[in-house]
């Protein structure tokens, strides 16, 4: 016996008693996650109850920015071209006709 079965997904194994067991990786990954998590909450709470003061030293303005004038490059586009004719044509339909069925009597219940 190989100690796999083949219906099992493939990260599950068994063990000799025939018990399944399913490997979930590394649990670094998750302790990453979770002390991001963590650092992110703790600093939102700070800025969220004052215990954090932001300042900025001197005044904060937009830069200052120059526009010269300028030239719009010439594009010159070569399309092809189309030419519309129009002309009659009669075309014949075949009628229809549509047939109800009966309606059966209401029963009732």
């Amino acid at each position: 016996m190989t100690g796999r079965d083949d219906r099992l997904p493939p990260d599950t194994a068994t063990n000799q008693g025939g018990a399944s067991t399913v490997s979930h990786g590394s649990g670094f990954g998750r302790f990453i996650l979770l002390l991001l998590i963590i650092i992110i909450a703790v600093a939102a709470a700070a800025l969220a109850l004052g215990l954090v003061r932001i300042d900025s030293i001197g005044s904060l303005q937009p830069p200052h920015v120059a526009i010269e004038g300028g030239q719009i490059p010439k594009i010159e586009v070569n399309t092809a071209k189309i030419d519309m004719h129009r002309k009659t044509v009669t075309i014949t339909v075949p009628e229809m006709t549509v047939e109800k069925p009966e309606q059966a009597p209401a029963s009732d219940k």
